[in-house]
């Protein structure tokens, strides 16, 4: 399965969110369907990637946390994932971002392999958050020179999104690709998605 990115030739913005089509993930990762709905927007422009997340249920995350906070270890609470595909080598870049609109990323070399001289920490990242009581969604908005691998954003690249929603006792796990693997592991990057450009 492609995942659907929307090119834009024109400046990506927050506004540019009403013009991006969601995508739902209704399957988690064992093949269950799932009460919550969990949908993302995927962007690109010349100079930025935008990732958006909506989710219909009530968020678990730390609400002290700012939008543009950095912080690691989001993804033991409720979290939206994006994972970017180096072009010409193993490496991958993961965005992780909380429903408060804070977030975290790191290069990687290989399969769970922390890359610590290709990673530099990006700068001009922007993030969105709006929380309700039975939902939430957020944004970033991601400075494409600022990424630690080479991602052309092109039908050639490869990407995939993932969310870790609820608590320990009801922990779901979905991925828009199918990457294999009898527990969840979303650095199984080597089966992640091509995709699928659109102009917007």
């Amino acid at each position: 399965m492609k995942l659907p990115l929307t090119l834009f030739d024109t400046v990506l913005s927050f506004n540019s969110l009403a013009k991006i089509p969601s995508h739902t993930i209704s399957i988690d990762w064992f093949g269950n369907e799932v009460e919550t709905r969990a949908s993302f927007q995927l962007a690109a422009s010349m100079d930025h990637i935008l990732f958006a997340a909506t989710v219909s249920s009530a968020p678990l995350c730390n609400t002290s946390l700012n939008e543009g906070e950095y912080i690691e270890g989001l993804w033991q609470q409720d979290v939206a994932e994006l994972f970017l595909c180096d072009e010409n080598s193993t490496a991958y870049q993961e965005f992780n971002l909380a429903p408060t609109g804070a977030w975290w990323s790191f290069a990687f070399s290989d399969y769970r392999t922390e890359d610590n001289a290709r990673y530099h920490h990006p700068e001009g990242i922007q993030c969105l958050s709006e929380i309700h009581s039975h939902s939430w969604n957020a944004a970033i908005l991601i400075p494409r020179q600022q990424l630690s691998i080479e991602f052309d954003a092109a039908a050639h690249s490869r990407a995939n999104v993932c969310f870790i929603l609820g608590s320990d006792d009801k922990k779901r796990y979905l991925s828009w690709k199918k990457l294999g693997g009898e527990q969840p592991d979303y650095h199984l990057i080597e089966n992640a998605a091509l995709l699928q450009p659109r102009q917007g």
